[in-house]
């Protein structure tokens, strides 16, 4: 798949802006490093068409518990998890929402070369069938963003676009998103 050069992204610029962590602020990052390494293996399962990949989408993940470290407040009652969680998702989406899509000559590119034995078309059939059944446990809400910000049925659109689709908030469209992407986790990892 082809991605974006290192360090020239947005986040290497916001990372410049950072204050250095404190020693607590590092062992907060830290404590919650499996949440980015998690939230970047999810998403970069659905960003196939864009020019990200799981390693761009840690990258953005570790920046928003840097800045999840340096913000959070204890006194305000929110638990730490929850706090990190939060900016981790933020910095993801933004990263997935800014990514241009792969050039039609990459797609074409890609397409040309063989990708599977017999093996891997087993495993592709036994993994579509997940996601259907992962779909099914979803609203029509739920099913409708993930459907067009994933392109499942046509090409894919931003979270933007989806909001001006749905006549929803941004943030919405995140919140479905998000809500989504964790109940099909479930399904599959129930099954």
């Amino acid at each position: 798949m082809a991605t974006t050069k290192k360090g020239n992204g947005a986040a290497s610029k916001r990372q410049n802006e950072l204050k250095p962590l404190t020693d607590e602020q590092r062992r907060m990052v830290e404590t919650n490093m499996p949440l980015a390494k998690m939230m970047s293996r999810k998403y970069a399962y659905f960003c196939k068409s864009k020019r990200i990949d799981e390693e761009d989408l840690m990258q953005e993940a570790c920046l928003g518990l840097c800045i999840a470290a340096q913000n959070f407040d204890i006194s305000k009652g929110a638990q730490v998890k929850t706090y990190a969680y939060n900016h981790c998702l933020r910095m993801v989406l933004m990263a997935i929402d800014s990514a241009p899509d792969i050039a039609e000559d990459d797609v074409e590119t890609l397409q040309d070369e063989p990708i599977y034995d017999e093996d891997e078309a087993d495993y592709e059939e036994n993994r579509s069938q997940k996601a259907k059944a992962a779909m099914s446990v979803l609203n029509v809400s739920e099913r409708k963003v993930v459907e067009l910000v994933f392109g499942f049925r046509g090409p894919e659109k931003s979270v933007k676009e989806v909001a001006k689709i749905m006549n929803l908030q941004v943030a919405r469209i995140r919140e479905l998103l998000n809500k989504a992407l964790n109940k099909m986790e479930m399904v599959n990892f129930s099954s």
